[in-house]
């Protein structure tokens, strides 16, 4: 008996909870153990909190920049958030990896809740995400970052970036159980992408060209932003909203996850 074969028989032997944990397990340790699974996640934010953080600083300079604690910390928290929504995605494309091989097919044939099956992708997002954020943390730290927030702030912004986290995966996991293939890919990155970079991500909304200030001040991407970087200072910025605007997202996507089953089910793939 196979290693996947097995696993679907533990799958459906067990409840709701020990499925998504079981498969959590099975994705973590292989992303931990595969270099090629691993650094793509980590790889992008560093290299972008680099050339961000360095190349852009002079517009902590300019009038209307308000941000206390520095550039680099301005840009950390981009980064940080940038790098849940796509250690996220990553996470999730690895259902479409395993529609491929047959894999998911026997997890969602196997599962008496098949919905236990996607959140096993959303855990192991939440389970790398924090990787990423100490990382990019640690390379702000030793840059010189200064960082104004408490033990409480820090761990809300910890939490914001989990959601977002879970928010990546489960748009990737309903993109995967439309497509079932890796070839979608680049359709779950580039919906993500244009969300993350149409917000004020090298600078406040006020120093934005006007069309894109038009267009911050619609994306509930901005008011993520705002709030991470208020906490970041020490400060409770939109954290309503922003706490708002997760329920919503996280909620929207839970939906679309539901669709995507019934879609795979009417495909025959589950």
């Amino acid at each position: 008996m196979t290693a996947t074969t097995t696993h679907a028989a533990v799958v459906q032997r067990t409840g709701s909870s020990h499925v998504a944990l079981g498969i959590a397990a099975r994705n973590l340790r292989a992303a931990f153990t595969t270099p090629s699974l691993f650094m793509p996640p980590v790889a992008a934010p560093l290299v972008f909190f680099i050339a961000f953080a360095g190349g852009l600083s002079v517009l902590a300079g300019q009038r209307g920049f308000d941000f206390h604690d520095g550039y680099t910390a301005f840009e950390y928290v981009f980064v940080a958030l940038q790098g849940a929504v796509f250690t996220g995605i990553f996470s999730g494309l690895a259902l479409a990896r395993d529609f491929e091989t047959g894999v998911a097919r026997r997890f969602l044939l196997s599962a008496r809740n098949q919905q236990a099956v996607v959140w096993g992708y959303v855990l192991t997002a939440m389970g790398r995400a924090p990787v990423v954020t100490v990382i990019l943390y640690a390379l702000g730290a030793a840059a010189g970052m200064r960082v104004s927030a408490g033990p409480v702030e820090l761990l809300l912004f910890f939490v914001m970036s989990e959601l977002l986290a879970a928010a990546g995966a489960l748009w990737s996991c309903g993109i995967a159980l439309r497509f079932r293939t890796m070839q979608a890919a680049p359709l779950a990155q580039l919906v993500a992408f244009l969300l993350v970079y149409l917000a004020p991500v090298f600078a406040p909304v006020a120093l934005l060209a006007p069309w894109l200030r038009a267009v911050a001040r619609v994306n509930p991407f901005t008011v993520l932003l705002e709030s991470g970087r208020g906490l970041i200072q020490g400060d409770a910025v939109r954290l309503a909203a922003s706490g708002a605007c997760l329920a919503v997202l996280l909620l929207l996507l839970q939906l679309w996850v539901v669709f995507g089953l019934r879609r795979a089910r009417a495909a025959g793939a589950s």
